[in-house]
């Protein structure tokens, strides 16, 4: 189990709760995503990268840009990230390369190295209408001491915490996300101190080192149980 709520669905099963193990996430290499700048340029990017699917909220996230962009807000819209084909969810390339030709919004495909988003954006956003495990680009995303606008559903609370990282807002709301890409749009500083605070939250959780430790003590706690019924 990767966050709180999966956790506490599983254990209303009959399986023994003291058999159920969470580990928050699959963890990123905090030397591969280390701190970058912020941008520091008058139009503030703003990312989302996942799969292109309805689901992780790409479409509301368009929407929350188009409304700061109509009220005169210095904003822009990156997705990076493929479609999926096999997913009834996914949007298609055609709808997003039609997407692109709007000023203020940009989608880049599939990317190789992701730091390269973040070097350009000053915000993640990643607006899901769906429990996550928990978000990996997220969590790179703040190991980039980039800081996060995300909806209040499993998995993005544990990389977002409301006020220090970032800010979670309801499912669907598309006011609410607009308003708080436009409060952090507008506070560098608020900004500044958010990446920081993500990017302490990965070296005390989310590192790889931490996560793979943690996962060893599964396995072996299961080798040693096993060999014990011999």
């Amino acid at each position: 189990m990767q966050n709180p709520e999966d956790y506490a669905a599983l254990a209303k099963t009959r399986i023994d709760p003291n058999r159920i193990v969470m580990i928050r996430g699959s963890g990123v290499d905090p030397l591969h995503f280390v701190p970058l700048p912020d941008p520091g340029v008058p139009t503030v990017t703003v990312a989302l990268v996942s799969r292109m699917l309805r689901q992780k909220g790409v479409l509301d996230a368009i929407a929350a840009i188009r409304l700061l962009r109509a009220r005169g807000f210095p904003v822009e819209l990156l997705l990076a990230g493929p479609v999926d084909p096999d997913n009834r969810g996914s949007l298609t390339a055609e709808l997003l390369t039609s997407l692109s030709a709007e000023p203020g919004i940009e989608w880049l495909g599939p990317v190789d190295d992701v730091r390269e988003v973040w070097g350009r954006a000053a915000i993640a956003v990643l607006p899901s209408t769906y429990g996550e495990g928990v978000p990996k680009a997220l969590i790179e995303a703040a190991a980039c001491a980039r800081p996060i606008v995300a909806t209040d559903i499993p998995g993005c609370r544990e990389v977002v915490r409301p006020g220090e990282t970032g800010t979670l807002v309801p499912p669907h709301d598309v006011n609410q996300l607009a308003a708080a890409l436009a409060a952090l749009a507008g506070d560098p500083a608020r900004r500044a101190s958010m990446g920081r605070a993500g990017r302490a939250l990965v070296e005390r959780d989310f590192a790889e080192e931490i996560i793979a430790r943690q996962t060893l003590a599964v396995y072996q706690a299961a080798l040693q149980e096993r060999a014990g019924q011999r």
